[in-house]
C-alpha cells in the first residue's frame, strides 16, 4: 500500500456583517466554510470548498434546543466568492437570543451537538458529498469548521471501473458521535448509550466510474489514529481487491487529521480483483494462509458447481448442498469436488480445495499468534438473521487473523473458544445489517446444516463439513470432519463419519 499525506493549513477568516445579520426573527444566517485547500464538500471543483446553493441544508440550534432547517443561498454580498452563503430559514422560528449551534449536512444532526456519520456514503462520480461541518456562535454570523479527515484514492487500471469502496478500521467510524466545538478545532467522540456504531464506511457510487486512467475517490473518516486499515476496492462486476494494512510495534499509527486529506493510490501493477472469496485471511498452518470461499459449495448438474449466494446458506433451491466424501471413494487422493475451481461457475480462477483436519484445527484453535492485540479470538457460535429479515440461522462465526470488533462492544459474544456454552448460540440474533458489517469485516459464517444426512431431521441446529483426511481404519470407510451444535464445537481431530455420510462443504484458497 503506497500512502502519500498531503496538509493543508486551515486559516480562521471572520464573517463579514451583511444584510443578512439584520433580520430580528432570526429567518437567516450568514456562513462561512472553512478556508483550506483540502477537497470539495459538496461540489469538487479544484482544491477549493464550495456551497451548493439552493441545495445544501443546514440544521441550526438556539440556546433552548430549538432547531430549525436552513437552505444555503448565494450571500447577499459577496455573490461571487461560493465560500460564503446566506443561510434562509424552512421550518421552525428560533429564539433571538444567540447560543447558535449549526451542523451540515442537517440530515446528520442528532441534536445541538450531537451527530450521526452514516454507514454508506453515497456519491454520483467519487466527488466528495456530504462533508460533516460544524459551527458555534453568539450571533447570525456562523463559521464553520470541517468534523472530520479526507481519504482521497488514486486508482488506476486498464479496462476496469469501480461501483463500490470499503474502508475497514480498528476505530468505530459511522454511528453517533459528539461534537467538542474546541475554539474552533472540533473533535469527535462515539456517544455513550448508542448501539449503532461500526468500523465498516462504504462509499457507494451512483454508477460504476472508469479507472482506465487514473481517478480520484473521496471518502470521509473521523480524525483519529488508527493502527489498522483495510481498503476494498469493487468493480463493476462485484469482484474484489481488498488491501490490509497493520501497524507494527516499530511503526507509528496512520493519523488522519482534521480538515486534511490523505491520498493513498493503488495503480496498474496494484490492483487485482477477484471473485469468490471472503476477505478476510486465515492463517491454516504456521506458514500457510487462505481465504474461504464466500459461499457452501453446491451442485448444479454433472460436475457442475456453484458458491452459495450468500455465506449463511447452505442450500438453494433444487441444487444438492450435501456430499458423500470424495465421490464416496476411499482413495489416499482426495477427489475435491468443482475441479479445485475449474468447474465452479461463479467464480474465477483455480486452486480451491477443502481442508484436512490439520488445517481445520489450526484455523478454529491455534491462530493467537497471529490475532491483532485487542482481540484475541478465533470463534464463536451465534445466529445471525437473513436479508428477509425474518428468516434466523444458526452457525459457527470465524474470525479473521487480523481483526478489530466492528460493532459496538455490547454485541460482542460472551462465550468464544471455551467449552461448552450455557446459551444455545451464546444467546445471540445479530441483524441483517450487523452480519454484513461482520462479513465485511472478513469474518466467515458456515451456516447449520441439518445434520449429515437427509433422515437425520433431528438434527437441524447442527453443522458438519467434511475434511479432506481419511481415517485410516480397518475398514478404510471412513473421514474426518467437522462438526458443531448451538451449544459446543467439535473440529476434525476426533470427529470421523462413514464416507457414505453427506456433509457440506466450504473450500478455500492459499494466498500470499
Amino acid at each position: 500500500m503506497k500512502k502519500y499525506f498531503i496538509f493543508i493549513a486551515a486559516a480562521t477568516a471572520l464573517l463579514l456583517t451583511t444584510s443578512c445579520q439584520k433580520d430580528e426573527t432570526v429567518q437567516c444566517f450568514t456562513a462561512r466554510l472553512e478556508k483550506s485547500s483540502s477537497d470539495a464538500k459538496t461540489i469538487l471543483s479544484g482544491t477549493h470548498i464550495y456551497w451548493n446553493h439552493n441545495s445544501d441544508q443546514v440544521e441550526i440550534y438556539d440556546a433552548s434546543g430549538t432547531h430549525a432547517t436552513f437552505l444555503a443561498q448565494q450571500h447577499s454580498t459577496h455573490r461571487e466568492d461560493r465560500t460564503y452563503a446566506n443561510l434562509v430559514n424552512t421550518s421552525n422560528t428560533l429564539s433571538t437570543s444567540g447560543g447558535y449551534k449549526a451542523i451540515y449536512p442537517a440530515s446528520i444532526a442528532k441534536g445541538s451537538n450531537t451527530i450521526e456519520l452514516p454507514r454508506v456514503q453515497t456519491s454520483t462520480d467519487g466527488s466528495l458529498t456530504g462533508y460533516p461541518m460544524y459551527a458555534e456562535s453568539s450571533n447570525k454570523s456562523l463559521q464553520f469548521y470541517n468534523l472530520c479527515s479526507v481519504l482521497k484514492l488514486n486508482l488506476e487500471k486498464a479496462g476496469e471501473s469501480v461501483s463500490k469502496i470499503q474502508i475497514v478500521t480498528d476505530k468505530l467510524t459511522t454511528g453517533t458521535f459528539t461534537i467538542a466545538y474546541n475554539g474552533g478545532n472540533p473533535t469527535l467522540t462515539p456517544t455513550n448509550g448508542y448501539n449503532n456504531h461500526t468500523a465498516v464506511t462504504t462509499l457507494q457510487l451512483g454508477t460504476a466510474q472508469s479507472i482506465n486512467t487514473a481517478k480520484d475517490f473521496y471518502i470521509y473518516l473521523p480524525a483519529f489514529n488508527y493502527s489498522y486499515m483495510q481498503i476494498k476496492v469493487y468493480n463493476a462486476q462485484g469482484l474484489l481487491f481488498f488491501k490490509t494494512w497493520q501497524k507494527t510495534a516499530n511503526e507509528n499509527p496512520m493519523t488522519l487529521v482534521r480538515s486534511r486529506y490523505h491520498t493513498i493510490t493503488f495503480g496498474e501493477n496494484d490492483l487485482e480483483f477477484h471473485e469468490g472469496n471472503v476477505n478476510g485471511k486465515f492463517h491454516v498452518s504456521s506458514t500457510k494462509i487462505v481465504t474461504f470461499a464466500n459461499g457452501n459449495l453446491l451442485q448444479t448438474g454433472t460436475n457442475q458447481y456453484k458458491f452459495a449466494n450468500n455465506q449463511y446458506d447452505y442450500t438453494e433451491g433444487s441444487y444438492t448442498y450435501r456430499f458423500n466424501w470424495a465421490d464416496g471413494q476411499y482413495n489416499n487422493t482426495y477427489n475435491e469436488r468443482g475441479g479445485g475451481g475449474a468447474n465452479i461457475s461463479n467464480c474465477t480462477g483455480t486452486g480451491w480445495y477443502t481442508l484436512s483436519k490439520e488445517e481445520w484445527r489450526y484455523v478454529t484453535n491455534f491462530r493467537s499468534n497471529f490475532h491483532s492485540t485487542s482481540f484475541s479470538h478465533n470463534r464463536a457460535l451465534v445466529q445471525i438473521t437473513k436479508s428477509d429479515s425474518t428468516t434466523v440461522v444458526g452457525g459457527l462465526l470465524l474470525f479473521p487473523d487480523f481483526f478489530y470488533w466492528p460493532l459496538d462492544a455490547s454485541k460482542q459474544p460472551t462465550d468464544f473458544e471455551g467449552g461448552t456454552s450455557a446459551t444455545d448460540w451464546n444467546g445471540i440474533i445479530y441483524t441483517y445489517n450487523d452480519w454484513k458489517v461482520l462479513e465485511d469485516a472478513g469474518c466467515v459464517f458456515l451456516p447449520t446444516t441439518n445434520g449429515y444426512s437427509a433422515s437425520l431431521s433431528t438434527e437441524q441446529d447442527q453443522g458438519w463439513y467434511w475434511s479432506k483426511t481419511p481415517y485410516y481404519s480397518s475398514n478404510n470407510d471412513r473421514s474426518y470432519c467437522t462438526y458443531f451444535t448451538p451449544k459446543q464445537c467439535l473440529f476434525s481431530g476426533g470427529q470421523y463419519k462413514f464416507i457414505s455420510s453427506e456433509m457440506s462443504i466450504r473450500l478455500v484458497r492459499q494466498v500470499n
